[in-house]
């Protein structure tokens, strides 16, 4: 039942769209962080309204132990978060490289949620995308080919919202 419940949530196209669309506020955030661009004033509330949520998620938690996270971090694990979840939502991530001596027989759930939080919060989930430099990726049945396409779209939409950035009205 549990199987069915996530197969179905990773086969809907809300989800893949409104994980795009988080991707790519949170690209554009940290880049704006980063890089200290300026923001036009309906992208700065856009961004605004971003940066609180991400706040409530990460920093919240973190100043209630009596940490404050600056927002490129919470940037850096939001897009952590994502290639994460893109890895494990690949078919067949148990017989992946590294897993592939444990031979897991059936879909591990435990795995999936256990690699989801290392990968998010170590930022190990961001070689996800580095992986388009192996030549394996492009081979058939490749379980990083879905997740590489989607990180070409969140860049894509990262390098549109600043060229429309340029052109819009400023603050």
């Amino acid at each position: 039942m549990i199987e069915s419940l996530i197969e179905s949530i990773t086969k809907s196209k809300t989800t893949r769209f409104l994980t795009l669309a988080t991707a790519t506020i949170s690209a554009v955030s940290f880049t704006q962080k980063i890089f200290d661009v300026g923001l036009g004033s309906t992208a700065k509330s856009y961004i605004g309204y971003y940066r609180q949520i991400t706040h409530a998620l990460f920093g919240v938690p973190a100043a209630l132990i009596g940490i404050r996270l600056p927002v490129a971090l919470t940037d850096f694990w939001v897009l952590s978060f994502i290639c994460a979840g893109a890895y494990v939502r690949s078919k067949n991530i148990e017989k992946s490289r590294a897993f592939r001596n444990y031979n897991f027989i059936e879909p591990s759930i435990k795995l999936r949620v256990i690699v989801f939080f290392i990968a998010g919060f170590s930022g190990l989930a961001l070689f996800v995308p580095l992986s388009a430099l192996s030549i394996s990726t492009y081979t058939r049945d490749d379980i990083t080919r879905e997740a590489l396409k989607n990180t070409a779209i969140v860049f894509m939409l990262t390098v549109a919202f600043f060229v429309l950035n340029g052109f819009g009205p400023s603050a």
